[in-house]
């Protein structure tokens, strides 16, 4: 396909894959190369076959699956907002494959609207009220794993991502993430949101860039900005509840890997 057809025709398979006849999301899904990958913690390289699926430039898809509702052409076409659940984590999966089969590692803009999407998603996903014998809760789950494992995933490819995130110039901050990463109703997710705050903290140069003062020392910066000391008292609270009888196990165990991360960042610093 002309590179043109390939990024409308995967713009369209994502919004079927979230199609609530199960044939044709199969198909859909299947079609862009995510059968055995949506859920999945590594993502890889699509392949079919022994062969690599060609994937859309990163910014293309981007440009037209997130598309502002402004622009004319989406008053024609769903976009984003438009995709049921399921479509949506679809979109979250191609686009963060995409980028890493960017040679050039992605468009800096494309980067902080699909950065921006991502916490957007996290957000109305933590207000959701979920029930889980509804089926659209189970969907929103899904969704929220698909979510927290792409935010790592950009988070991990592009430092653009990371430096956003870090200044709060995006939907989602460091501080959220790192809430999120104890209070979300999924293990997985919780894994990967742990996973992204901790890939925040270990990049220590992201965190100099907040202050000119040359008598501060790059730990005094990172412990400043990074409020690294806030979460890991939050995650003190909160493993101190297990003995309790109003300890919540899905909180202490997110704070069992946020603070892991957090160690494991103050041990790498030192280096």
């Amino acid at each position: 396909l002309k590179p043109l057809d390939l990024t409308s025709a995967c713009h369209i398979l994502c919004f079927v894959s979230g199609d609530k006849d199960a044939t044709a999301s199969s198909v859909a899904k299947d079609g862009l190369g995510l059968s055995s990958e949506l859920g999945e913690d590594e993502v890889s390289v699509t392949m079919k076959d022994g062969k690599e699926i060609v994937t859309p430039d990163f910014a293309d898809f981007i440009n037209v699956v997130c598309m502002s509702s402004n622009n004319q052409t989406a008053s024609w076409r769903p976009t984003f907002w438009d995709f049921s659940p399921r479509g949506q984590a679809s979109a979250l999966r191609f686009g963060l494959i995409c980028l890493l089969n960017d040679l050039y590692g992605g468009d800096d803009n494309a980067v902080n609207v699909y950065l921006n999407h991502i916490g957007e998603t996290l957000h109305r996903i933590s207000t959701f009220n979920q029930n889980a014998a509804s089926p659209k809760s189970r969907d929103m789950v899904e969704l929220l794993d698909e979510a927290s494992i792409c935010l790592a995933g950009c988070l991990r490819a592009s430092s653009f991502a990371r430096e956003k995130t870090a200044s709060s110039s995006c939907v989602i901050s460091h501080q959220q993430i790192a809430s999120l990463a104890i209070t979300a109703n999924s293990s997985k997710s919780r894994r990967h949101l742990a996973a992204a705050f901790g890939l925040l903290l270990e990049d220590s140069s992201i965190w100099n860039k907040f202050d000119d003062d040359s008598n501060s020392s790059n730990m005094d910066h990172w412990v400043q900005y990074s409020e690294v000391q806030l979460t890991m008292k939050r995650c003190s609270e909160k493993l101190n509840t297990i003995r309790s009888s109003s300890c919540n196990i899905g909180e202490v165990h997110g704070s069992v890997f946020l603070s892991s991360w957090c160690i494991r960042a103050l041990r790498l610093f030192n280096y």
